[in-house]
């Protein structure tokens, strides 16, 4: 199998504050030769692995446009760790969804909440959410979103809020 693997982000010296992994790593490998018929086109199927201590724990597969995508890891206060997955769904013009998904990472990832971080809005329009991640004294994460447009939106289609609070607990959805 041809893969290449791009080393995604974070290596974060994380503290074993009591959730199990004391020093999570993330991968990202892009498997272009993969099966078509798992994610419609090829070259889009990744693999997400994660390590601890250099011991493999978790992998995860899942489909991204052109093969492209990241992952980060962000740590609570209460010392839990969420993987933050980015990723974009469709191909073509104008036919991306980037989306934002995140997972409780425990003996296995468990999702909290995916949003969306950027689509279309006419012929020359974009829209983009930044974002801004907080955590709470008393754990989970607040994720500050701020809208960002390029181009001026179609006759017709509506924007999204201009500003966005998700919280993400690491208990419930």
């Amino acid at each position: 199998m041809v893969a290449r693997t791009m080393t995604a982000a974070i290596l974060l010296a994380l503290s074993a504050a009591g959730v199990g992994h004391a020093d999570p790593r993330l991968s990202v490998q892009v498997n272009e030769d993969s099966d078509r018929t798992a994610c419609r086109f090829w070259g889009d199927g990744e693999t997400l692995s994660i390590a601890d201590n250099g011991h493999p724990i978790l992998e995860k597969s899942y489909c991204a446009a052109y093969g492209e995508s990241t992952a980060t890891i962000v740590t609570d206060k209460l010392g839990h760790h969420y993987v933050f997955l980015k990723y974009g769904e469709g191909h073509g013009s104008d036919a991306t969804i980037d989306y934002l998904t995140i997972y409780l990472l425990s003996d296995h990832l468990t999702e909290r909440k995916t949003l969306i971080l950027s689509e279309r809005c006419g012929l020359s329009c974009d829209w983009t959410y930044n974002y801004a991640v907080h955590t709470s004294p008393t754990g989970g994460l607040q994720i500050i979103l701020t809208l960002v447009v390029d181009g001026r939106p179609d006759a017709g289609i509506s924007l999204p809020r201009q500003t966005r609070t998700a919280f993400v607990d690491p208990s419930t959805n």
